[in-house]
């Protein structure tokens, strides 16, 4: 494949930074999971949308811990 000199600087400038990818977000199962859990809450608590946000985001960041915390890192082939 050929690619142009601009191309490849930006392919090799981003090959070493951590990429954040929101995909799972964009299906209507995990909206509906979000809106059920979002319900439910309310039914039990009567919990705002704010509330709601910052219990999502603390699970979020528990997970994120956890995962860090039990999974062992993968070793990279070293590049040449």
């Amino acid at each position: 494949m050929f690619m142009s000199p601009a191309s490849r600087r930006q392919v090799e400038s981003r090959r070493g930074r951590p990429r954040v990818s929101l995909r799972w977000l964009a299906s209507y199962q995990t909206l509906g999971y979000f809106l059920l859990t979002y319900s439910l809450l309310y039914l039990w608590r009567g919990s705002s949308v704010i509330e709601y946000c910052l219990l999502m985001l603390l699970f979020g960041v528990l997970y994120c811990v956890m995962r860090a915390a039990l999974v062992e890192p993968t070793t990279r082939r070293p590049t040449q």
